[in-house]
């Protein structure tokens, strides 16, 4: 049962290093999350990518205590044993996990030589990122820290200021927008729509307000495309907005849903 799909997903906004230091320089129908799909798992170099383990690490509650390096500070509490360890569940209790991707639609899997992964979640409400470091030791990944951080220190704060106002401010919003807009969607028969959206025809939308927050491969990035992608848990919610930086500015180029 442990198939795995992908985001970041959830979604999966992946970083080959320890810490997020570093600031930004810079449709598929298939996309719905069941139990065991949150990012992208396909094998490299005949061996378990990040994203396989990940995916089993979010919905395995016994086993999750196992890839644990003990002891870890979560929350307030240091956790110095298994059974001391709460179950986390990064996001899979809602009904779509959101997650920021770049270069690729759906959130990207490690190769196998890659040793260090930061998995980051971002909170919009208290302007923090819960930041999950993974590292792998002979062969087999294990959670060594957990820690918070303020937006402004991971990679992608550039453009997570830019997300910020374009959620929030209607004018920014539309002017952040390529007009005529692709819009794709599935008709009644699930056959891909290749619709166009004018300026006239938008509605305003708060983003912010409908994900609360994203999950997020925290790595640094000189990538002109990022991909938000609301990927449904057991339900057919598939959601992706497509922004590219122009002009270095960001701006919406491309909206897929193919929710069903």
């Amino acid at each position: 049962m442990k198939q795995l799909y992908y985001l970041f997903i959830a979604l999966i906004f992946v970083s080959c290093q320890s810490d997020p230091i570093e600031e930004e320089n810079g449709a598929n129908n298939n996309d719905t999350i069941t139990e065991q799909s949150i990012i992208d798992s396909t094998l490299e170099d005949d061996g378990q990518t990040f994203g396989q383990f990940f995916n089993d690490f979010i919905w395995d509650r016994e086993g999750q205590q196992n890839h644990i390096e003990y002891p870890i500070q979560q929350g307030d509490k240091l956790i110095t044993f298994p059974e001391d360890w709460e179950y986390e569940p990064f996001f899979t209790q809602r009904s779509y996990v959101p997650v920021l991707n770049s270069d690729d639609k759906h959130s990207r899997s490690l190769k196998t030589e890659e040793e260090d992964v930061t998995v980051s979640f971002i909170y919009f409400l208290t302007e923090e990122a819960q930041n999950y470091y993974f590292t792998k030791y002979s062969g087999e990944w294990m959670l060594r820290k957990i820690d918070r951080t303020p937006l402004n220190q991971i990679n992608d704060a550039r453009f997570i200021d830019f997300i910020t106002q374009f959620s929030l401010d209607s004018v920014y919003q539309i002017s952040h927008i390529q007009f005529p807009l692709p819009d794709h969607y599935p008709d009644d028969e699930y056959a891909n729509v290749e619709d166009t959206l004018y300026q006239d025809e938008w509605k305003y939308f708060n983003m912010l307000e409908e994900i609360e927050g994203l999950m997020y491969y925290n790595e640094p990035t000189n990538s002109n495309i990022r991909y938000i992608n609301y990927n449904g848990v057991e339900n057919g919610i598939s959601l992706h907005y497509t922004f590219e930086r122009i002009d270095n500015e960001w701006k919406l180029v491309m909206i897929e849903d193919f929710s069903t």
